[in-house]
């Protein structure tokens, strides 16, 4: 059995691309056999532009409109969403920090690959906080 993951992009010679997720090559170019989903977020450049480049020195809710809606729409409707064992600051932290195994979450920290400072991850968890009030 093979997942196949389509991807949208802001390419107009790429419009979408159909991705094995166990594919070894993504826009032509060659990433390494397994490689994380945020090898290709974060490092492949027409995936970048719209999941790292944006963050730039962002925070808050303006860090989470520019990197996070696209996968998970408006904060305020996904922060309702989660049920409330998913709420805290410390799981939420985890997650956006590190990612979450099994799943298409990468880590957003610098130092998991990711485009994010350790004040930026703090400062979409207290955006998520204040949206669940």
């Amino acid at each position: 059995m093979t997942k196949l993951v389509t991807i949208a992009t802001n390419d107009p010679k790429n419009p979408t691309i159909e991705v094995p997720l166990h594919a070894t090559v993504l826009h032509g170019k060659d990433i390494a056999a397994g490689a994380s989903f945020s090898a290709v977020l974060f490092r492949m450049p027409a995936c970048a532009e719209c999941h790292a480049t944006p963050a730039g020195k962002l925070t808050g809710v303006e860090l989470y409109a520019a990197v996070c809606e696209m996968c998970h729409g408006p904060l305020g409707t996904w922060a309702q969403s989660l049920p409330a064992s998913r709420r805290s600051r410390a799981v939420l932290w985890d997650w956006t920090a590190n990612g979450r195994k099994g799943t298409s979450m990468p880590g957003y920290l610098a130092s998991k690959g990711g485009p994010l400072t350790k004040a930026q991850v703090d400062s979409l968890v207290e955006a998520a906080i204040d949206a669940q009030k």
